[in-house]
């Protein structure tokens, strides 16, 4: 039997590595695993969920975002929903709320109601025509309403109002919650026109969620995916306007004309607008690079390695995941593109940014000018993290499934250094020794 091309090169995926363990020093408090998720969004946690129907909507973006992560809203929906479902998320957390939801004195009780609850606030600032604040209406105002049809203005509450002035600070307006016993704060201009709101539980979420991802208003991040189709630009042009952060331009090959023309158009439209372009997947460098030509401020690296993706079995293509990363990682070098790589076992459905120092296991690389023959470290600047599945012996006993060991790249992108090992919480008696490269670290999950 002959192949067209004998030099068939390995390719490695992740249950062919072992991180190497060495001595270390570092304490788990001393650990910081932020990346970059696109040239200007950093997470404090490098961890995406996938832009899957089964996967991403609003309520799991708004936890994700919270958690120091980012969503990806799914785009099996129309635009409509799809705006909708950015908007919750913006929405869900602020410093201060730059576009508070509004009633006029004449809506009924009815109204007021029906607002409150499809946006889950519990008060609705009251202005006129021109936005001048007038009252306030809340739950309190209206628990014992029986009449539904009645106006706002006769319930609302209107007298003794507290507000505070544009450009309050955030530590102030929390005094002034405490000091007046209320749970909003209207925002208001020197002619008294509402410019914002804030609230005493967007406060707390603050302070409950301290690494949260957040835009520069306060507000969590969130981002929201797109095909290649003819309405692609205005689909994004919708979603910037909904509030989304990224918009992930999601491909199963994103690494042809068609797909590579519509992304430098959308990088063209959008390149002075506040929006973050992301696009994939491909599994090579050449694909990574130009992507990278075309704009993006991030590249989805993965054709086929997640644990449930039938693409390799039903098209026949892909590359193991760890040499697809390691090659769109070379190719992006000194570029300030970051790589994303996607949907990595054991974290099935998630996309995990990453970066590696490993030893290589049962690995031939004398036809693989790709892999030099010996790896006491490889050097990924465009990656900041990687979950590896491997297999330890903690206290007697191998810990099933495999924990997920996570290294992030020094802020000089220069060498990696090793963050330390993630054990699910059940094991955390059962760990004696953990002695890996000099920065041993231990997060229970």
């Amino acid at each position: 039997m002959q192949f067209v091309n004998s030099e068939i090169p390995e390719g490695l995926t992740f249950d062919d590595v072992l991180l190497v363990p060495a001595r270390s020093e570092v304490l788990p408090r001393a650990v910081d695993v932020s990346t970059k998720f696109t040239r200007d969004i950093t997470l404090c946690t490098p961890i995406v969920s996938s832009a899957m129907d089964t996967v991403t909507e609003a309520d799991l973006a708004i936890a994700m975002a919270r958690a120091g992560g980012i969503g990806v809203i799914h785009k099996n929906m129309t635009i409509e929903q799809q705006c909708e479902q950015v908007r919750r998320v913006k929405r869900a957390e602020n410093g201060m709320i730059y576009d508070p939801v509004t009633i006029s004195p004449e809506a009924t009780v009815g109204d007021a109601l029906a607002l409150m609850a499809k946006h889950h606030i519990g008060g609705i600032p009251v202005v006129d025509l021109n936005g001048k604040l007038i009252g306030i209406v809340t739950n309190r105002d209206l628990r014992f309403q029986d009449n539904k049809k009645k106006p706002v203005f006769e319930v609302m509450t209107k007298e003794n109002l507290v507000t505070a002035k544009k450009g309050i600070s955030l530590q102030d307006a929390t005094g002034i919650l405490r000091q007046s016993k209320v749970e909003k704060l209207p925002v208001v201009d020197d002619d008294f026109k509402l410019v914002g709101l804030i609230t005493y539980k967007d406060l707390m979420k603050i302070k409950d969620n301290p690494i949260a991802s957040k835009d520069s208003k306060g507000r969590l991040l969130v981002a929201a995916a797109v095909g290649v189709k003819s309405d692609t630009l205005d689909r994004i042009e919708m979603l910037v306007s909904a509030g989304a952060d990224a918009v992930v331009i999601d491909t199963a090959h994103g690494h042809s004309v068609g797909v590579l023309d519509v992304i430098a158009k959308a990088c063209a439209a959008f390149k002075n607008r506040d929006i973050q372009i992301v696009a994939g997947n491909v599994a090579t460098g050449e694909g990574a690079k130009a992507l990278a030509d075309a704009g993006v401020s991030a590249v989805k690296v993965g054709i086929g390695p997640g644990s449930i993706c039938t693409t390799r079995i039903i098209a026949g293509v892909g590359m193991p995941q760890l040499t697809a990363v390691m090659l769109a990682s070379k190719a992006l070098e000194g570029t300030g593109v970051p790589v994303i790589a996607d949907k990595i076992s054991p974290l099935p459905e998630t996309n995990i940014i990453g970066s590696i120092k490993i030893e290589i296991r049962n690995a031939i690389f004398k036809k693989n000018p790709c892999i030099p023959k010996q790896i006491p470290s490889i050097r990924c600047p465009a990656l900041s993290l990687i979950l590896l599945p491997i297999s330890l012996n903690i206290a007697g006993g191998k810990i099933n499934p495999a924990p997920a060991i996570g290294i992030p790249i020094n802020a000089n992108n220069t060498k990696p250094n090793l963050a330390g090992i993630i054990f699910p919480k059940k094991n955390r008696a059962k760990v004696n020794i953990i002695s890996i490269d000099k920065h041993p670290n231990i997060i229970f999950l």
